[in-house]
């Protein structure tokens, strides 16, 4: 008895602590977006102290001094806050800033620096999606008023743009996103939550941008105009963006752009319409944008009007490029011819993943195979009649001959050899022969062949001599 008592308080005990390190070391910026989704943000550990910085009370303005601010309370501004000349550090605490009219809600110019922080990760919100494509996706409207038929979320937010870069205009500046949600903001143009053009810089550590919608580019869209800007994401969640224009729902990226992704990155759920890029597009037309990726990445169940559809660039283009260990969890889906640089380079680790997991195809007609240190996608897998060969078949093809009749499909008169009663052009996808093309195992009595998809009835049966079976009696 006393020894039970002993691990009953000894599991007691255990519990206690365990409540206490869950409390104490998860991330503050923890989110809900989605009635289906609670979890803890991808990113840095936003926390700081607010006793060297200044409470900011207002309703209805923000500084307009360089310095450091928490807010105190929601913000509603009628027109663009410029940030003040040199380095701005803003930490939302927990509350929201809505821009009414039209316009951007935050503009950083010049030289400028804003540093955004969110301690708060309790405060909740409220928000609809009018009208969301088919994965949810689309542009919120924040109301905590809302009783009924709501979703919500944790933290303060930026929101209610109306302009490119709907959220954010960056403008030669730096943006520095430690914390906070950009939700809700949307242009006709480009550039729904970020937009940022002229030598800016916009450095993600955390935070997540969801429900945003332009033309192209529904989270960040960064052009090539001019000097080009610097777009580095190191942490955080891109999710629930929308293009109309159909590319880059979550990531825009023009011709020559750098767009580096490393850390605990999460794109998801994010919209494109027609065949474009719900995820990522690396500029569209010419000479690509330039991915360099590290880190842990999920960039997947991105999707288009047509299905799977989360990375895109030039199709002469190799344009993601692999400049450090990727996690084994890593999952970055491609669309379309964009190959893989300096995948295979001997200094990273994970040189022994098949690349096909890492970088899955999103057109199942394709994969990567190995060229150098690259992997190039390409079609997988064709039989080729004319040439005789077979991708990844350990033996020969036989082109059909008179004598084996008019009947459809394939047989396997011995192993290793596979021979068509008609000659089309067969696709093996994943690099395996369907079951019903398979060649039977040896020892086995009478040759078998399998009717073909679109021939009409049943393939005749081999007889003992490997000769047709007559149908008359």
């Amino acid at each position: 008895m006393k020894k039970r008592m002993i691990r009953i308080k000894l599991l007691g005990a255990l519990v206690v602590f365990a409540s206490f390190l869950i409390i104490n070391l998860l991330p503050n910026d923890v989110f809900a977006l989605g009635d289906s989704f609670v979890g803890m943000l991808l990113g840095t550990n936003d926390t700081h102290n607010h006793s060297n910085m200044t409470a900011w009370t207002s309703t209805n303005s923000l500084p307009n001094q360089a310095g450091q601010y928490y807010l105190t309370n929601d913000v509603t501004i009628s027109s663009t806050w410029y940030v003040p000349s040199g380095t701005t550090t803003l930490c939302l605490n927990g509350h929201g800033i809505k821009r009414t009219g039209s316009g951007s809600v935050i503009r950083i110019s010049s030289s400028n620096t804003l540093n955004l922080h969110d301690c708060d990760s309790v405060t909740e919100h409220r928000f609809t999606v009018a009208s969301p494509y088919v994965n949810g996706a689309g542009i919120a409207a924040v109301n905590d008023a809302l009783t009924s038929d709501y979703q919500t979320f944790a933290g303060g937010y930026i929101t209610g743009g109306n302009s490119n870069g709907g959220g954010i205009y960056v403008y030669a500046g730096t943006f520095n996103m430690y914390g906070g949600t950009l939700i809700g903001n949307q242009t006709g143009g480009d550039g729904g939550a970020v937009y940022a053009e002229r030598g800016g810089t916009v450095n993600i550590y955390g935070g997540t941008i969801s429900y945003n919608k332009a033309k192209n580019g529904g989270g960040i869209y960064a052009p090539n105009i001019s000097k080009f800007a610097n777009i580095n994401i190191y942490g955080g969640r891109i999710e629930k963006n929308a293009a109309i224009g159909g590319h880059g729902g979550a990531i825009y990226g023009g011709t020559g752009v750098p767009v580096n992704l490393s850390g605990d990155v999460v794109i998801t759920g994010n919209w494109a319409a027609g065949e474009g890029a719900g995820g990522i597009t690396a500029s569209w037309s010419g000479s690509s944008a330039h991915f360099n990726v590290k880190g842990n990445l999920y960039i997947y169940n991105n999707l288009n009007e047509k299905g799977q559809s989360n990375f895109r660039g030039a199709i002469t283009e190799n344009i993601l490029k692999v400049v450090g260990d990727l996690s084994e969890n890593t999952k970055i889906g491609i669309v379309n011819a964009a190959g893989v640089y300096d995948y295979y380079n001997s200094s990273f680790s994970h040189t022994n993943i098949d690349v096909n997991t890492l970088f899955p195809s999103d057109d199942p007609d394709y994969g990567f195979v190995k060229s150098g240190n690259n992997a190039v996608r390409s079609l997988m897998y064709t039989v080729n009649f004319d040439s005789g060969v077979i991708a990844n078949y350990p033996g020969r093809i036989q082109k059909p001959r008179a004598r084996d009749g008019p009947g459809a499909g394939f047989f396997h008169p011995s192993p290793g050899l596979l021979r068509a009663r008609r000659p089309p052009v067969f696709v093996i996808r994943r690099g395996a022969i369907p079951p019903r093309f398979r060649p039977f195992p040896p020892g086995r009595g009478g040759k078998r062949s399998c009717a073909c998809p679109g021939s009409p009835g049943r393939a005749p049966q081999s007889g003992r001599r490997g000769r047709p079976r007559s149908t008359s009696r």
